[in-house]
């Protein structure tokens, strides 16, 4: 018998069936604001991961059996190509981009839009990915309903 052939490793699992494996319990201390110190006791936990696109999808669960089967939906949702992958444009971006299409109007609108977005836009909301202002909630806690943009009451 060939000694090489028989030491050949073995696959544990399908390729592309994601992979699930347990976070023990664990006790974090860490110093607050004030000064003082803090424990935190993290559950033991169960976690799955499947790749999507060049991103890692994780799932959590309590259990391994609940694990694996968010898991295999994770898959199933891949590839059906339900699961969205997250775009890293910001809306500093996206501002910059609606000022390009603009360069056609009169120098005091044009002027407009750069004050208010320099001033109040980029600050305080620059950094969003899109992916994120999509999925955001509505002012009032619920989900985010298009025809009431933006918090209309």
């Amino acid at each position: 018998m060939n000694k090489r052939l028989s030491t050949l490793p073995v696959s544990a699992r399908p390729y592309d069936s994601g992979s699930v494996y347990e976070r023990p319990a664990k006790t974090e201390t860490y110093i607050g604001s004030n000064g003082q110190r803090y424990t935190r006791q993290h559950k033991a936990v169960w976690l799955g991961s499947v790749r999507v696109n060049g991103t890692r999808r994780t799932v959590t669960a309590a259990t391994k059996t609940e694990a694996q089967r968010k898991v295999t939906d994770l898959v199933k949702r891949k590839h059906r190509s339900e699961l969205p992958v997250g775009s890293r444009r910001t809306l500093e971006w996206l501002v910059t981009e609606f000022q390009k299409t603009k360069e056609h109007k009169a120098e005091a609108t044009q002027f407009y839009y750069r004050h208010w977005s320099r001033d109040w836009i980029v600050p305080k909301l620059g950094t969003l990915t899109l992916f994120h202002l999509i999925l955001s909630p509505g002012c009032d806690g619920s989900s985010h309903d298009p025809s009431k943009f933006p918090c209309e009451r």
